[in-house]
């Protein structure tokens, strides 16, 4: 009889794993926080602003934070979350993912590119790395589709907190400074988080289910950057009201597409086990 890939995997992540430590995916993944931690920190020890808005950074911090992860909690699957998963993920998403996008976008630039057009092109992808590394580090341990809803969520979630600080800094007064930390509190509930966890929901069922589907990750892409892709170019060259209705169609847009890829990644694991 032909055992079901989907229970071995189920078999495997109920046994302890503590080996992946000498495994090269887990010192890929430890070079790449270290790096990413470097460099993040030495940018914010630059981050110099005004009393008031240096009260909104770090108040905004937790109360973006506190937005996304009550909304992580609200829409994963929190059976599946386990917590050395989530730390992982959260830890190079706010160290190696926000550090190779402002390298490569600095490059970029320098190339003559458009800074919020490249974002789109720069940062899914490199999140998306972010994601094979953990899932790859941590596959005994992981199942399949879901995990990669989990894992990108929380790359993605690291990575939101750091562009915050950054866009946060970046204001000129404390009112701009609190109403960043405002909106961007209501919008990234289906910005960067729901982005990647879309991609990693793809890559775990390439990675953990040796599936053969690359139509699946490349739509995944094209559905992220698009919507990030608009996000950032009408909220530049527009503004006003215009600029907001089409943020709020993004984000509607992001989280349908979230819970139809969510609906998609349980009941595949659902007729794998059966």
């Amino acid at each position: 009889m032909t055992e079901n890939p989907m229970t071995s995997l189920r078999a495997a992540s109920a046994r302890p794993d503590p080996s992946f430590v000498r495994r090269p995916a887990f010192w890929i993944y430890l070079i790449a926080v270290i790096a990413g931690l470097a460099i993040m920190i030495s940018r914010l020890a630059l981050v110099s602003a005004e009393p008031s808005v240096s009260l909104a950074i770090w108040v905004g911090v937790v109360i973006q934070a506190g937005a996304l992860l009550l909304w992580g909690w609200l829409i994963l699957p929190r059976r599946r979350a386990r917590l050395a998963t989530v730390l992982f993920s959260v830890l190079i998403g706010l160290s190696f993912a926000p550090a190779a996008s402002v390298l490569i976008l600095n490059v970029c630039e320098m190339f003559g590119a458009n800074r919020l057009i490249a974002a789109a092109f720069v940062e899914e992808p490199v999140k998306a790395s972010a994601v094979v590394i953990v899932l790859v580090m941590l596959r005994a341990a992981l199942q399949g589709p879901v995990d990669g809803l989990i894992v990108g969520f929380f790359v993605g979630f690291g990575f939101a907190v750091i562009e915050d600080v950054l866009y946060t800094a970046g204001a000129t007064n404390g009112q701009a400074a609190w109403l960043l930390v405002v909106t961007r509190a209501m919008t990234q509930l289906g910005g960067h988080a729901l982005w990647t966890t879309i991609i990693g929901a793809a890559l775990a069922y390439v990675v953990l289910t040796h599936g053969r589907r690359w139509g699946l990750v490349l739509a995944a892409f094209a559905f992220a950057i698009l919507l990030h892709l608009t996000w950032n170019t009408v909220g530049a060259l527009v503004g006003g009201p215009l600029s907001i209705a089409v943020t709020a169609v993004v984000v509607v847009i992001t989280i349908v597409g979230f819970f139809r890829v969510r609906r998609w990644s349980v009941d595949f694991e659902n007729r794998a086990e059966s």
